[in-house]
């Protein structure tokens, strides 16, 4: 199957070529004609000929090339009628058309050549206008392009932006920034506040706690002496105890006391809400690029071909 594919394609582009040929050749032929007339000086018949070929229903000769050689040469051959008016009509859309046409000064009379010169002087100014008009026709088209894709770059990066960042919002409780040990500070975000209340209530009630033990064991030799009536020794265990004790309860008092002071400075600063953005990674994007259709300057090359084929 794919090979009578590959047949059937092979075979219809030999076709269009060989039309494509035969259409080039039928279009020279008709162009030899007509300059074979005005070689022959022949003005009449020539004139007829290029009228014919370059009538836009019936005319044969199509191609870009062919259509400057062939009006060129039906302006030579109405100049060559004293037709001067409608010659320069002729010259003028050759060059309006293909403004790097050159003639083959070999195939004219210099009254040809000087008449179409003089045509080329006098458009020189419409020339110039239009080549500063499609400038500025081009200059707005690449403007417009460029705010475009400004418009899709900043698009882009905005979107990206928005789809890399993600907005998480906390709410805090009450209920935390009313435990002791600094938690309503660390909630808070005052974290250097938050180490100060946890450091110091914890080193006042592990100093409190710590006491107990010994405060105990004052007391238990106290009695103990009282029992085996030793009362000397027995009161002064008893003051020991008293002693402690009272240095216990100082330490008790003073945490409660830095914890009272850590929770009003909680609920005094609380944040009821903290809005944090995370970032996620995102796969890399291909950058976005201007897109801007490439011209071609048919006149030019066609001028160009000109330069080369005007000589038959």
């Amino acid at each position: 199957m794919k090979s009578v594919h590959k047949s059937f394609a092979a075979t219809l582009l030999s076709a269009i070529f060989l039309f494509s040929a035969s259409a080039w050749g039928d279009e020279q032929s008709e162009l030899d004609k007509g300059r074979n007339a005005f070689l022959a000086r022949k003005y009449d018949e020539a004139a007829a000929r290029f009228r014919s070929m370059l009538d836009p229903v019936t005319g044969m000769v199509r191609d870009p090339i062919f259509v400057s050689q062939a009006r060129f040469f039906w302006g030579a051959a109405l100049l060559a009628q004293h037709k001067t008016a409608e010659a320069t009509e002729q010259f003028e859309a050759v060059i309006m058309r293909d403004p790097q046409f050159e003639p083959d000064p070999l195939s004219v009379p210099t009254e040809v050549i000087d008449a179409f010169i003089d045509a080329r002087a006098r458009l020189r100014g419409r020339l110039n206008d239009e080549a500063r008009r499609t400038a500025a026709i081009d200059a707005a088209r690449k403007k417009k392009v460029d705010a475009e894709h400004a418009k899709k770059v900043e698009r882009t990066a905005l979107l990206e932006k928005l789809a890399s960042e993600e907005r998480v919002i906390t709410k805090h409780s009450r209920t935390l920034a009313s435990v002791p040990f600094g938690v309503g500070q660390f909630q808070n975000g005052s974290r250097a506040l938050g180490w100060v209340f946890l450091t110091t209530e914890t080193a006042f009630l592990a100093a409190g706690t710590a006491l107990v033990p010994a405060y105990l064991s004052a007391y238990s030799q106290g009695q103990r002496a009282y029992a085996n009536r030793y009362i000397d020794r027995a009161e002064q265990y008893l003051e020991r105890a008293n002693a402690i004790r009272y240095a216990n309860l100082a330490m008790y008092g003073a945490f409660a006391a830095t914890a009272l002071v850590g929770v009003i400075e909680a609920h005094v600063n609380f944040v009821p809400t903290v809005e944090e953005t995370k970032y996620r990674e995102l796969p890399p994007v291909s950058h976005l690029r201007p897109f801007a259709a490439p011209t071609v300057d048919n006149r030019s090359m066609t001028g160009g071909i000109l330069g080369v084929s005007g000589y038959w």
